[in-house]
């Protein structure tokens, strides 16, 4: 099943920034956004991260524009997990330092006691929480399409950032304080 591309879906992606800031090439493992701070990411089988890593969480529309926010939200706490019946199925959940803007479109978890009737009843962590509609199936395998969308509105935000007006007199200098778009030769409002 391909990773969602619908504009009210999210890509949340566990990344690396010790590797390279940028996207794809960060990214170690797709996940969900639970609530406002948690997130939860099934581990690509055998993954061993020897060298230390710097995490983050990056959350983002799956088809952003050029304005959409794309959060890169630093862990408080993370923590990997599998059942004694399969070591080798891990998954890692992720308390964020902050909540998440995108926390309207994260669906809320289970009663305590249905996760763990599922987790009896299943000998895999990843079967048991897709089965209680957890984990959707496509966390299996992430299109890199996905990732380079967010890339490129990174990158035009960034170019945005960097725009550097100099030679201006005091008057349009006053004028444009609240506004880093307006341009050197017009006044956007008059005191």
């Amino acid at each position: 099943m391909a990773y969602p591309d619908e504009p009210g879906d999210l890509i949340v992606s566990l990344q690396d920034r010790a590797r390279t800031p940028v996207a794809t090439e960060g990214h170690l493992a797709l996940g969900v956004l639970y609530g406002t701070d948690l997130a939860v990411f099934v581990l690509p089988e055998g993954a061993e991260w020897d060298d230390p890593l710097d995490l983050e969480v990056l959350i983002s529309p799956t088809a952003p524009d050029s304005d959409a926010l794309v959060e890169r939200l630093r862990p408080r706490h993370l923590e990997v997990a599998s059942l004694e019946s399969a070591p080798q199925v891990r998954v890692a959940t992720v308390r964020l330092a902050h909540g998440s803007v995108y926390a309207t479109r994260a669906p809320a978890l289970p009663p305590t006691d249905v996760v763990r009737q599922a987790l009896s009843e299943r000998d895999d962590l990843v079967a048991a929480l897709t089965s209680l509609g957890l984990l959707p199936e496509y966390l299996a395998g992430l299109d890199q399409e996905a990732l380079r969308a967010v890339e490129a509105v990174e990158a035009a935000q960034r170019l945005e950032l960097q725009v550097q007006r100099i030679g201006r007199t005091p008057g349009q200098i006053l004028n444009c304080v609240f506004s880093p778009r307006c341009h050197p030769h017009e006044l956007p409002w008059r005191p």
